[in-house]
């Protein structure tokens, strides 16, 4: 046991983790490498933090490697994990925020957003600086699922990265909303209802309606992504209708359908006329009359 614990407590040293690195950019890289396999099996734990704290003058290829081995054991299920990130992230923020977006990225299997939420709530600012990152894609659908968790208030959120960043960020919510409740999945035969894709997208018709509130109040944007904000919008509504409300009907809507409660008053038309015609509308393709249907 004595030579056990000696030999997993040389990888506690700094020195030695970054000039092997460092020797790795030379012809002896296999050699080199052979040698991480030991604590890579035995004492992943001490390998990631010594590693975390080394400044190698090269070995960048090396060092990939073993991040791209070591990150997602530990933002697995691994029984140190936490214990692990904790120490990482007191040392290189940086690294472990990139290391679970690139994860996500490129292997939402295991790291899910769930997975991500478990982990910023044992590491506290986690959450808020991954949110502060560039990366929409990833920031988006979990911000959105941190709000359905209450972690986070999404709305604030939302309004500050569309006040901060402007338009990348508002093409990318843009996009997340059109690939994932707009366009039907192309891989299957049946298609899949709205209500579905509302629920897969973490979404509720009171967050989407919050998105769309505020997506319109956006100033200073190109014509073309404002026409594609008012297109996904005006679908959006035929297929929740629950969408429209007072605050964003149109006096025209509103006209509308006051006639034809004005033509029942009169006897124009009949009660259960009436009826039989806002059943059409509600099924109807034509926003507008989706609109009328729900004023």
């Amino acid at each position: 046991l004595g030579d056990v614990y000696k030999r997993q407590t040389t990888w506690c040293s700094i020195d030695l983790i970054e000039r092997l690195v460092e020797l790795s950019d030379s012809r002896n890289y296999m050699r080199v490498r052979e040698l991480f396999e030991n604590p890579i099996k035995n004492c992943p734990e001490y390998l990631a933090i010594g590693l975390a704290q080394t400044q190698p003058q090269g070995g960048n290829f090396l060092l990939d490697e073993l991040y791209g081995i070591l990150l997602p054991l530990f933002l697995g299920n691994h029984v140190n994990s936490i214990l692990v990130l904790e120490k990482l992230w007191s040392i290189n923020p940086r690294l472990v925020m990139k290391a679970i977006c690139n994860l996500y990225k490129y292997d939402p299997n295991l790291m899910n957003l769930s997975r991500v939420l478990d982990i910023t709530q044992e590491i506290k600012e986690l959450l808020k600086s991954i949110l502060a990152l560039d990366c929409y894609d990833f920031t988006i659908p979990l911000a959105i699922l941190a709000g359905k968790r209450d972690f986070l208030h999404f709305d604030q959120w939302m309004t500050e990265r569309i006040k901060t960043v402007g338009e990348p960020f508002v093409v990318s919510l843009v996009s997340y909303l059109d690939d994932c409740i707009m366009k039907k999945p192309k891989d299957q035969s049946i298609p899949e209802p709205p209500e579905k894709r509302l629920e897969k997208s973490y979404l509720s018709h009171e967050k989407l309606a919050v998105i769309f509130e505020d997506l319109r109040k956006c100033k200073s944007l190109p014509e073309g992504l404002v026409q594609q904000i008012e297109a996904i919008h005006k679908e959006a509504i035929t297929l929740f209708p629950s969408l429209v409300t007072p605050s964003n009907e149109s006096p025209e809507i509103e006209d509308e359908a006051n006639r034809w409660f004005q033509k029942v008053f009169v006897g124009e038309i009949s009660v259960p006329d009436l009826i039989n015609l806002m059943k059409t509308y509600k099924e109807s393709k034509d926003p507008k009359q989706t609109e009328i249907y729900a004023c």
